[in-house]
């Protein structure tokens, strides 16, 4: 019974329509080269985030290069600079300080600055999944209760007494336990690089400032979990600054409850999940885990939506788990075809193809 259900789930889909349609409504989606799914995402929003994943990526390229004493920088600069319009909007861009590494875990992150559409941003950048001491922590997952802000060392080294406008009050979350042992090894060290780029005063030059957490797959676990604590810092030192998230291909956090945690701060979280990538729907809703922030979909064709409904996101995570379930390939669908949708590359080519239709739409 089951193969027969997922022959049916997985059968070849059918090609995307190319005769000319009719209609208003129709003749709109063509213009649009195919977008659909409303409400739709603008190709600024696009640009934005297709730059946020270039540095995600460049995170396994500044590992090498700090292993071999090169140029951070331009590790970090190098996958976006080719790209003419990215480079516009987003300039100055600079590793601030030296990497944050963790052995145990085989943790990396990195503090970069730069400049977007005028006004300065601080990139918290960590990476994905990287070796069997990763594997480690993503299979760890028991739930632990959130560690709350104040009980940290590097909490109490700035805030004693503590600040008083607090903000982050923790009660009764609980996430990945895996995800939070591992960042424990260096949130004390990323927030000392966070001043060390910023300054101890909380101010860049006297401009104003952001901070955007980024991250793919347990990269951007991590970061989810460590804007808890970078917003309660920023908090802190400069409540005029804000706090975003940016992931791609995340895994589940943490529960309900830590879900209505994050949300309560009200910052901006983007959370990009490509279609036939399983990463996004692990761990199972049925173990308690939800997603915190909401899901910006996308297709391998360049189809991009936010916000869809329960039952599309149900389904969704539905079918890109249920090959991992069975374990053998059924239909069009191989093993290989799994790891290749989590894959950084396949997310930047999905969303240099939905700016392409965005711009061909004149949607800004």
């Amino acid at each position: 019974v089951v193969a027969c259900v997922a022959a049916v789930l997985f059968m070849p889909r059918p090609p995307e329509r190319q005769n000319p349609p009719v209609g208003k409504a129709e003749r709109g989606e063509a213009a649009a080269g195919g977008r659909r799914c409303s409400p739709c995402v603008g190709a600024d929003e696009i640009r934005r985030m297709r730059f946020l994943l270039h540095c995600a990526k460049s995170v396994g390229r500044i590992a090498q290069e700090w292993d071999e004493r090169g140029d951070l920088t331009q590790a970090l600069r190098q996958p976006h600079d080719c790209e003419r319009d990215i480079r516009q909007d987003f300039q100055c861009l600079s590793v601030a300080a030296a990497p944050v590494y963790a052995e145990a875990y085989n943790v990396f992150a990195c503090v970069a600055t730069g400049v977007l559409n005028g006004r300065r941003v601080v990139l918290v950048l960590f990476r994905g999944t990287k070796g069997i001491n990763d594997l480690r922590a993503d299979l760890r997952t028991a739930m632990t209760e959130l560690e709350d802000p104040i009980e940290d060392e590097w909490y109490w080294q700035r805030f004693a007494p503590p600040a008083k406008r607090r903000i982050g009050l923790v009660q009764g979350a609980f996430v990945h336990k895996g995800f939070q042992e591992a960042l424990a090894l260096v949130k004390d060290d990323i927030i000392s690089q966070l001043e060390f780029a910023i300054g101890p005063s909380g101010n860049i030059d006297g401009e104003p400032w952001d901070v955007w957490m980024v991250g793919h797959s347990l990269g951007g676990a991590l970061a989810t979990l460590m804007a808890v604590k970078v917003y309660e810092w920023v908090q802190a030192v400069n409540s005029e600054a804000s706090v975003s998230i940016f992931t791609a291909a995340s895994p589940r956090v943490g529960d309900k409850a830590f879900k209505r945690h994050l949300q309560s701060f009200g910052i901006e979280h983007i959370r990009l999940a490509l279609r036939g990538d399983p990463i996004p729907a692990m761990p199972p809703r049925f173990s308690g885990f939800r997603h915190a922030g909401p899901t910006v979909r996308l297709t391998p064709s360049g189809h991009i939506s936010k916000q869809s409904t329960w039952l599309v996101a149900s389904l969704g995570s539905f079918l890109s788990t249920l090959p991992m379930v069975l374990a053998f390939p059924i239909g069009k669908y191989k093993p290989w075809d799994w790891t290749k949708a989590h894959k950084t590359s396949e997310y930047l080519s999905a969303l240099k193809q939905a700016y392409d239709k965005e711009r061909a739409a004149g949607v800004e």
